[in-house]
């Protein structure tokens, strides 16, 4: 876990090995504010071959990404 400062709000970074879902899982999240109630990213991304070698994603198709409760430091080009 990091804690990121963007223009004075706090956001929390977390990139971990998810085994109940054999996937990465990483996020941003919100922590100005009321707990819980700050914004969201969130991007599953499942391992292919969870029990057979090195992390190798799924296809695009089967990734998940999650967002919400307001604006998150993201640049879009």
């Amino acid at each position: 876990m990091e804690v990121w400062d963007h223009d004075g709000k706090l956001y929390e970074v977390n990139s971990y090995y998810s085994l109940p879902d054999d996937a990465w899982q990483y996020e941003l999240v919100g922590l100005t504010g009321a707990p819980g109630a700050g914004p969201y990213i969130a991007v599953t991304i499942p391992d292919g071959t969870p029990d057979d070698g090195p992390f190798t994603p799924r296809p695009a198709s089967e990734v998940m990404f999650r967002a919400g409760s307001g604006d998150v430091p993201w640049p879009f080009h």
